[in-house]
């Protein structure tokens, strides 16, 4: 079945135009740090963290950010953040709901946590 909820958020729900207070909030982030674990099996695609998504029809072929139209058309406001040096991505070798594991107190320390001061 196909997501509802994505589209909303991505501002490319067909026939509702786009929401400008939503990219205006985002704009308002001083960072905005998206991540994916490399061996999820939760989130499908696991590039999902970095708005990836399958080509449609497809269960294989990714469609980066960059080559979606919520990237080319600004519809949230990524590519000023990434334009202005505000959108930060990482990978993860720790599994989905690795919460409390040395693993995930490694890779928040490092990819988020210097963000958040």
């Amino acid at each position: 079945s196909k997501c509802q909820y994505l589209p909303e958020l991505d501002n490319e729900k067909m026939g509702t135009g786009v929401n400008s207070t939503f990219k205006k909030n985002v704009l308002k982030l001083k960072n905005f740090v998206m991540g994916y674990s490399e061996v999820d099996v939760i989130l499908i695609p696991k590039e999902t963290g970095w708005f990836g998504v399958y080509e449609e029809g497809q269960q294989d072929l990714i469609v980066p950010l960059e080559e979606r139209r919520l990237w080319k058309e600004d519809l949230i406001g990524l590519r000023e953040l990434n334009a202005t040096g505000r959108l930060h991505r990482f990978k993860s070798p720790c599994a989905h709901n690795d919460y409390s594991t040395p693993c995930f107190d490694e890779q928040f320390k490092k990819n988020a946590l210097p963000f958040l001061r």
